[in-house]
């Protein structure tokens, strides 16, 4: 019924009276409304009104302001948009408040424990005395407000959620999800992570900009602590959550061993209620041993016999082995065989099989040929950086690049060295650029050892380039071990940042051979791939 003002009067799934206020650009999505595209602000984004952002966050209503959506960086301040300050390890967002209503927002959320510092914020608005204020009780630094907010718009969401989780692959199959469902479902069925807005901003921040005419939300959930993960899930509540492996990533975190790993991942599990599904790895032996809660179903993938969704092969097809032709075994529908657009076989099939594993989860009805198209015309995440090869041309020759310039761990590294060593043509070589695996710990020297030995154990790699000081300790250590150079009759060179390793490496490339480029993202491997497209003149 609407009242006085223009407003709407709503009930959410818990029976919360909830008012929205009519007047900007809106469309009505289910229980909420959000933003059509207008005055340059995203399409979907949900707009609360001042007295929703004070309902949800158990906040007060200072000033009120006009409808708008929520933002935490003042550079994207305007009209219809609520500024919310969010504390980090550099800066303290709440210090750009001022800026915002100076560019026109229609109000701040100011989460702070001191009645004075409201009182002080509110007389120094000046010329944004007739923006909003919302003031929360708290000391996160904003962050618990976000997930208020968060949690405020998934509670009213009806589509279904999808957590995806796993030390490697979750972007990859958190993409394949969502393609599939989109092919299956329409462009607009699915709301997804964008980049690597898997943390406890990114997700919130997400899920502020969910529709609720997509009938389905695919989120990734990332860690580097315990508790995270605990977190997340409790902001997202996903009815789908999936595990897709363990492995030795953030080690630092989770007390330096893979079962601190084991039982981070697991946190996912932890908040699954009767009627939610739990997509598991049966071939990880740290995620096969997770339990879900009494009443939460479990669907598995893999290569055994008893899985769901079983992978019957995998091989690198192609020319240049850098295709992946898959066959699997799908619950209820039979065989299907099909070729991926993408490198590295054995991480593909895995993520392909998760997929595959999260539509039987959410009970998306499929035929084979429509599951064969899904796949065989998926592509590897546009984001730079996730495992993209491209192939580049320097003075008349062509040279394949393969960029994990995003992060690096112990796992996912040797799985990408497989990759490597699987690509290319007859004749090509294969060389490979590793920089520092960081966040290890106590255990790095021993990961940046075995990860060496391997390269150098290994005879289809042609050529080692290392940079930074842990792989060049490393490399020091075994040397002296040896008594001499450890790198035989290839070649080993070390660098101290991977501009200077790139024209080095590029200019001793031959016609048809393959470059692996990897490393931590604080390492910054990407200034390599940035300096070979200059000197190559690439894509």
């Amino acid at each position: 019924m609407a009242g006085a003002g223009g407003c709407l009067l709503r009930f959410g799934r818990e029976g919360v009276p909830r008012r929205e206020v009519r007047g900007r650009p809106q469309r009505e999505a289910g229980g909420r409304k959000v933003l059509a595209k207008a005055d340059g602000l995203e399409r979907g984004a949900v707009v609360f009104t001042s007295e929703e952002i004070a309902e949800a966050t158990g906040g007060r209503v200072e000033r009120g302001g006009e409808p708008g959506v929520i933002i935490t960086d003042s550079r994207g301040a305007r009209a219809g948009t609520w500024f919310l300050g969010i504390r980090g390890d550099r800066y303290d967002g709440r210090d750009f408040a001022l800026d915002a209503l100076a560019r026109g927002c229609a109000g701040v959320v100011l989460e702070t424990e001191s009645e004075a510092e409201i009182q002080e914020f509110v007389s120094s608005m000046g010329d944004g005395a007739n923006a909003g204020l919302v003031s929360v009780a708290g000391s996160s630094g904003g962050l618990a407000t976000l997930h208020d907010l968060a949690r405020s718009v998934r509670r009213e969401y009806p589509g279904k959620v999808v957590g995806i989780t796993g030390s490697c692959g979750k972007t990859t199959t958190r993409s394949m999800v969502s393609h599939l469902l989109r092919g299956m479902r329409g462009e607009g069925a699915v709301h997804e992570t964008e980049g690597n807005n898997n943390n406890l901003i990114g997700v919130p921040l997400t899920i502020l900009k969910l529709p609720s005419e997509a009938g389905f939300c695919v989120l990734e959930l990332g860690m580097d602590r315990f508790g995270e993960i605990r977190q997340l899930g409790s902001i997202c509540e996903p009815g789908v959550r999936v595990v897709t492996n363990v492995g030795l990533a953030h080690l630092e975190g989770v007390g330096g061993t893979i079962e601190g790993v084991a039982d981070a991942k697991a946190e996912l599990l932890e908040g699954a209620r009767p009627g939610d599904v739990c997509v598991l790895n049966a071939d990880d032996a740290h995620v096969s041993k997770m339990a879900p809660p009494r009443g939460v179903d479990r669907i598995s993938f893999g290569r055994g016999e008893h899985c769901d969704v079983r992978i019957l092969g995998s091989r690198a097809s192609g020319e240049d082995g850098m295709r992946s032709r898959l066959t699997f075994s799908v619950r209820g529908k039979g065989e299907v065989l099909c070729e991926v657009c993408q490198p590295g076989h054995r991480n593909v099939a895995e993520n392909a099989a998760a997929a595959v594993a999260t539509l039987l989860a959410l009970e998306v009805d499929f035929d084979l040929p429509t599951l064969r198209r899904g796949l065989s015309t998926f592509s590897s995440p546009l984001q730079v950086g996730r495992g993209r090869a491209r192939e580049y041309f320097f003075q008349g020759r062509a040279i394949a690049v393969i960029d994990e310039t995003y992060n690096s761990n112990p796992t996912s590294l040797l799985a990408a060295l497989d990759t490597l060593c699987e690509s290319g043509g007859e004749g090509s070589r294969r060389h490979a650029v590793l920089g520092d695996m960081l966040e290890l710990g106590e255990a790095s020297d021993h990961h940046h050892s075995v990860v060496l030995s391997r390269c150098l154990s290994d005879e289809t790699i042609d050529t080692v380039t290392l940079v930074g000081d842990r792989f060049g300790d490393a490399l020091e250590r075994m040397r002296a071990e040896e008594g001499k150079s450890s790198a035989g009759e290839r070649s080993v060179r070390w660098f101290s940042d991977p501009i200077e390793a790139a024209s080095v490496v590029v200019a001793h490339c031959e016609d048809g051979d393959v470059v692996l480029v990897k490393g931590s993202r604080g390492m910054a491997m990407e200034g390599f791939f940035h300096s070979s497209v200059g000197l190559i003149g690439g894509l």
